[in-house]
C-alpha cells in the first residue's frame, strides 16, 4: 500500500499546486512580484516536481500493486480500447487547435471543431485515457495513478472554467454552449455535428490514429503489459 499512498499524495500536491497558483488571489500576486515569464518557469518547475514523482512511483515497483479492488471483465478491454481511441483523436485535435479555455486563448471565444466536442480536448483526452485504464486495472495502486487522471482533469478544468467566465469576455456564453464531456453538448443539440465534423482537423487526427496504433503494437515493449 506504500505506493498507492504515494501515488494519491503526490498527485494530491500536483492539482493542489496546480490550481492554487493560478487562482486569482495567488496568480497575479506572483507575476508582479517575478514577472511573467519567470512565473511560468516556477509554474513549470512545481508542475514537473509534482508530477514526476507519480511515474517514478507507479512505473518502479508501483503497478498493479495493493489490494485487488476488482477483477475487471474482459469484455471491458473492447471498450477500453474504443475510449482510447477517442482520446488520441482528441489529443491530436486539441493540439492542433487549442481551445479558447487554452493558457492563452483568444478573446472572443467561440466553439469551432474540436471544441464542438469537448471545450477542453486536452484535458478530455487525459480524463478518457485514465478511465480508459480504471476499467481494465482493479489493483489499488493502477486505480489511484489512472484514477489521478480523471479527477485532476475535472478539478482543474471546472477551476479554469469559473477562472475564464471571470476574466475573458464572452466564456460564459461558450461554456453554456459546449460541454466537457466528449459529444455531450453535441448529444443535447447544443452543438451541430455536421459543423464540428467538416472543421475537424483531419491530418492531426490521422496522426493521432496512427498514435494509438503504434501505442496498441508496441504497449507491451513500452510499458510491460501486451495488448
Amino acid at each position: 500500500m506504500t505506493e498507492t499512498l504515494l501515488i494519491l499524495l503526490f498527485w494530491a500536491a500536483f492539482t493542489f499546486t496546480h490550481i492554487v497558483l493560478c487562482t486569482d488571489m495567488v496568480k497575479p500576486r506572483l507575476v508582479a512580484l517575478m514577472g511573467a515569464l519567470p512565473f511560468q518557469g516556477f509554474y513549470t518547475l512545481i508542475s514537473f516536481a509534482t508530477m514526476v514523482p507519480i511515474f517514478l512511483v507507479y512505473f518502479n515497483g508501483g503497478r498493479h500493486v495493493g489490494p485487488e479492488l476488482y477483477s475487471p471483465p474482459t469484455a471491458l478491454r473492447l471498450v477500453a480500447m474504443a475510449i482510447m481511441g477517442l482520446a488520441m483523436l482528441l489529443l491530436a485535435g486539441g493540439v492542433a487547435t487549442p481551445a479558447p479555455s487554452a493558457f492563452i486563448g483568444p478573446k472572443a471565444p467561440f466553439a469551432r471543431g474540436v471544441t464542438r466536442v469537448t471545450r477542453h480536448p486536452i484535458s478530455a483526452a487525459f480524463f478518457l485515457i485514465g478511465l480508459a485504464h480504471i476499467l481494465v486495472n482493479g489493483s489499488a495502486s493502477d486505480l489511484a495513478f489512472f484514477g489521478g487522471f480523471c479527477v485532476f482533469s475535472v478539478l482543474a478544468t471546472r477551476h479554469q472554467d469559473a477562472r475564464k467566465v471571470r476574466s475573458l469576455e464572452g466564456y460564459a456564453s461558450f461554456k453554456e454552449a459546449t460541454s466537457f464531456l466528449p459529444f455531450a453538448a453535441i448529444l443535447v443539440r447544443k452543438q451541430p455535428l455536421s459543423a464540428a465534423m467538416r472543421e475537424w482537423p483531419w491530418p492531426a487526427f490521422a496522426l493521432g490514429a496512427a498514435a494509438f496504433v503504434t501505442l496498441y503494437m508496441f504497449h507491451g515493449t513500452l510499458f510491460g503489459v501486451a495488448l
